[in-house]
């Protein structure tokens, strides 16, 4: 197969991306241009400029660069519209393609890629669209297109277009690709697989020998029903009866079994630790045919937290800590290791537990940047706005309108009633959703019992009037068109029971980031309500505690005490600012009792008082 390179440059050159300031001075040489028309690009680009906030040397023109400071952000990040924003990236592409910045995507396509795609429709193209581009220019036909291709069209994406989400699109446009391949017949029958990246190490659980596989779900079997022995496939009755091995299955520590989400992330963490031992290079994947083979001989599990450690540079990570405490759940209570071994093994935690048990920076810069009053009044209103929005459109465009108002209704419940994105998704009309009458369907309270939620702690709350109008408009117009009261599902997905987490974070972001300038995921929503309360409530922790449903006060402070600490500093600052201004008596003030205040020394020139010159 003759596949056409891409043009790229001499080994002995490299190409650097030239910045606004070296675009601007080009723009005066397109002589082919009519001067009205380099004008106009001129003063796009030094408008785009002001609005950066930064001078055209430092603002550069790459892919990588145009697409976080221009296509990510929101307009409305910016306070120009959509329009304008449409505008300032078109201006910004046209320039970079005649600058061979980016690739122009104006080759023909063939007339097999023709005919490939003229019988879908335009939502089913899109995610295609930029694939038959970059085919059309290396000169690939449809049923020549390989795997090894496709790693190749999303480096052309990252590098070559300044698409916005490149990964995402790429990823879009693979699920497409096969399920056409699945739906019509005269498809191409290669199946695109996701692009295997350095890092993911982690192998799927069928990569491991049966006895493994066999030994984790008995394993997750046991976690289930901790204090009680009991062997994968017999009864619960039958505690006494030996494994495969010959041995009688011990309990993983004391107390209730743990919830079937819990055993499987724990399962999961097995499955990383696993996986780690076998990129360390130390064990073969056929050796390791027991969960016990994780720490046994201990040694193992140290080759399995030093691979971690250096994964990260050294630094502390929460994703080596869930593998260290699985790994001492193994050393401590299936192969009961002596005491000295377990303790080296916890000396791990020295080094890849996270120091703080804050907020995340980044978490907590998203959270101060729609803190303010502008951009919270945009997120407070937004999910009235995308209603009315979405009634207007039903008529029209069902498919749109029903995706607008689920966004529209997963907002207002992020903000009235602080939920964790888990109890989102699958709530149930009827089940969690209740109402004094059925019949109306007019839902007051929300009630998700103690084995539904993450600290074991009931949820039981009125819904207020915004909410429960918001729901009857989603209950009675939109959801019908997604699915029947069969499931009871508030978001049903597409082809399963209720959305999934992406989905719905995804949704989220976007509509926040369209509409506020902050991407704000699902569970920044709880951060926003405990800074709302505490602004108008300083110290007010006790309330927040039992809003968020956490489990103890101590979580609820080391999460907001930093925030409040600087509302302090600023209190104390106007403070001060007041009183060096004679706007606070200072007579009101504890300590000594004085009917006149002494009035401050007047200095002189060489910073003596005056009474001190004229004594000397």
């Amino acid at each position: 197969m003759h596949i056409k390179p891409l043009k790229t440059a001499p080994d002995d050159k490299v190409m650097l991306a030239p910045t606004l300031a070296v675009a601007l001075r080009a723009v005066d040489t397109w002589t082919d241009l009519p001067p009205k028309r380099r004008d106009f690009l001129q003063a796009s680009l030094l408008r785009l400029a002001d609005m950066l906030g930064d001078p055209p040397s430092l603002i550069v023109l790459s892919p990588s660069f145009v697409r976080v400071r221009l296509l990510i952000p929101s307009p409305s990040a910016f306070g120009i519209g959509e329009s304008t924003m449409k505008n300032y990236r078109s201006v910004v592409r046209r320039v970079m393609e005649r600058m061979g910045t980016i690739d122009t995507c104006d080759a023909p396509q063939s007339l097999a890629w023709r005919a490939l795609l003229e019988p879908l429709g335009s939502r089913e193209k899109a995610p295609l669209a930029k694939l038959a581009d970059f085919c059309a220019l290396r000169g690939i036909e449809p049923d020549q297109l390989m795997n090894q291709t496709f790693a190749e069209y999303l480096a052309w994406l990252e590098a070559r277009t300044i698409v916005a989400h490149p990964k995402r699109l790429a990823g879009s446009c693979r699920r497409a690709w096969n399920s056409f391949a699945t739906r019509f017949a005269g498809w191409p029958a290669i199946r695109l697989t996701a692009p295997c990246e350095t890092h993911q190490y982690i192998l799927p659980l069928n990569a491991f020998t049966p006895a493994f596989q066999s030994d984790l779900a008995g394993l997750g079997i046991r976690l289930g029903v901790r204090g009680k022995p009991f062997t994968q496939g017999r009864s619960r009755a039958d505690t006494s009866a030996p494994d495969q091995r010959g041995e009688s299955r011990r309990p993983i520590g004391e107390g209730p079994g743990l919830r079937p989400i819990s055993v499987q992330v724990r399962l999961g963490h097995l499955r990383w630790a696993a996986s780690a031992l076998v990129a360390s290079g130390s064990v073969p994947i056929t050796d390791i045919t027991a969960v016990t083979d994780l720490v046994q001989p201990p040694d193992r599990a140290h080759d399995i937290m030093d691979f971690l450690f250096e994964l990260r540079g050294k630094k502390p990570w929460p994703g080596a800590m869930h593998v260290l405490e699985v790994l001492l759940m193994l050393a401590k209570f299936e192969v009961k290791l002596p005491e000295e071994e377990i303790d080296a093994l916890r000396g791990w935690r020295r080094d890849v537990a996270p120091t703080s048990k804050a907020m995340s920076p980044s978490r907590r810069d998203r959270i101060r940047a729609v803190m303010e009053p502008e951009r919270l009044l945009l997120l407070l209103q937004l999910p009235d706005t995308c209603m009315k929005q979405a009634l207007e459109l039903l008529p029209t465009d069902p498919r749109d309108a029903t995706s607008l108002a689920m966004r529209a209704l997963a907002v207002q419940l992020l903000i009235t009633t602080q939920l964790r994105l888990k109890n989102v998704i699958e709530m149930k009309v009827g089940a969690h959703l209740q109402s004094n009458d059925p019949a109306r369907r007019r839902y007051q309270r929300l009630d998700i019992s103690a084995q539904e939620t993450k600290n074991s702690n009931a949820i039981l709350r009125p819904i207020g009037a915004a909410t429960r109008a918001m729901l009857d408009l989603w209950v009675r117009h939109f959801r019908p068109t997604l699915a029947s009261d069969a499931d009871g599902y508030l978001f049903p997905g597409h082809g399963t029971p209720h959305i999934g987490r992406q989905g719905m974070r995804d949704a989220v972001k976007g509509i926040t980031r369209q509409v506020v300038g902050v991407a704000l995921g699902p569970h920044d929503f709880r951060g926003i309500a405990a800074k709302i309360h505490l602004h108008f409530n300083p110290g007010d922790y006790g309330t927040v505690m039992h809003l968020l449903g956490h489990a103890s006060l101590p979580t609820t402070m080391n999460s907001y005490t930093a925030d409040e600490a600087e509302r302090a500093a600023e209190d104390f600052d106007r403070t001060i600012l007041r009183l060096a201004r004679g706007q606070l008596d200072l007579k009101k003030l504890p300590g000594r009792k004085a009917t006149q205040l002494p009035r401050p020394p007047l200095l002189s020139p060489g910073g003596k008082t005056r009474g001190a010159r004229r004594r000397s």
